[in-house]
């Protein structure tokens, strides 16, 4: 990331639940990783779009931790996008 940051002339940037709670949501634990991802991207300059996906595991509760957590890194906008499941998604179909 860090190689690719300065060719780059806009970051759109997924993230897809609160930190510590990236594991339920994606399978694995990458919380830590795509915090550090975040931080870089933010402190580099390159201009970004910082979006979230809303999955269904998610409640308010996690949506204000992640609001919260985004906004002591220093996001400032959020696009939330609004979760579809389809016929890949069939883990979330219960």
């Amino acid at each position: 990331l860090a190689a690719a940051l300065p060719l780059l002339d806009w970051v759109g940037f997924d993230v897809k639940a609160p930190f510590a709670e990236y594991a339920p949501i994606v399978g694995r634990d990458g919380g830590p990783a795509a915090r550090a991802a975040l931080a870089r991207l933010l402190a580099s300059g390159v201009p970004h779009q910082i979006r979230c996906t809303v999955p269904p595991q998610l409640d308010e509760t996690a949506l204000d931790r992640l609001r919260a957590e985004l906004a002591a890194l220093g996001v400032t906008h959020l696009v939330w996008q609004t979760y579809r499941l389809t016929a890949l998604s069939t883990e979330h179909s219960a």
